[in-house]
């Protein structure tokens, strides 16, 4: 049994002046912020999970195409939320839009994390990619600094 597995699809970036009725063309959570949009559904069953999203995907897809928009499926992913201990056996299960695949993201995917208003989240929902990237980022803002302030030494000195 699945308990509180969780959905996440990314779609690319949709128009502001459309994204208001977005959230009525289908029965996924739907949050809008800026040009993101993320959908969200969970279910105890992860074939029911992937049943109903791909349904609603196909409703949403409809949409795009009433409202003269194109969503671009290489730039739309997918993460599925879950408890670290619980094991995922998916490999057969797929999300499509427009009869093109969505990518997952997760562990042995090709990300295993996505940035969500600036926060690095994994499937597990573990701190660990934010933590790495705030410290890649603070390391390099670091190394930028020491070289400017070896330059402004060298060419007071």
């Amino acid at each position: 049994m699945w308990s509180s597995t969780g959905i996440n699809i990314r779609p690319n970036s949709v128009l502001n002046s459309h994204k208001c009725n977005l959230p009525n063309a289908s029965k996924l959570f739907t949050i809008l912020f800026a040009d993101d949009t993320t959908l969200q559904f969970s279910s105890e069953n992860l074939k029911s999970l992937y049943d109903f999203a791909n349904f609603e995907l196909s409703k949403i897809a409809d949409w795009f195409k009433a409202n003269k928009l194109t969503l671009n499926a290489s730039k739309t992913k997918y993460i599925l939320f879950r408890r670290k201990a619980k094991v995922l056996l998916c490999d057969s299960l797929k999300l499509f839009t427009e009869n093109e695949e969505i990518d997952r993201i997760g562990a042995g995917c090709k990300n295993e994390f996505f940035k969500l208003v600036g926060i690095h989240l994994d499937e597990n929902l573990t701190w660990n990619p934010h933590f790495k990237a705030v410290k890649n980022k603070t390391s390099t803002q670091q190394t930028k600094h020491r070289l400017l302030t070896r330059l402004a030494w060298w060419r007071t000195g």
